[in-house]
């Protein structure tokens, strides 16, 4: 069980935060514009790699403890799910 104050559960949040803006603004670009540089290489991979991490949070989520409206910590995996 992961504690949802654990400083690398935060870092990795960050991360996902910064991956999630990097994807909300090329995205539009690749859709609009359709960039060569897009459809090949580095750009690609990243993309394959960035959807993995969004896949990997998915389920580090479901194995993250919470602070329930009473204040009590929350770490059945049960009722985490």
């Amino acid at each position: 069980m992961i504690k949802y104050n654990n400083p690398r559960k935060q870092a990795f949040d960050l991360l996902v935060i910064l991956l999630a803006i990097f994807n909300s603004l090329s995205t539009p670009v690749e859709i609009s514009f359709k960039p060569d540089y897009i459809e090949h290489g580095p750009f690609k991979i990243a993309n394959g790699v960035i959807d993995v991490i969004f896949l990997l949070d998915v389920a580090i989520n479901f194995r993250t403890s919470f602070v329930s409206a009473s204040g009590e910590e929350i770490i059945q995996p049960k009722q985490i799910t």
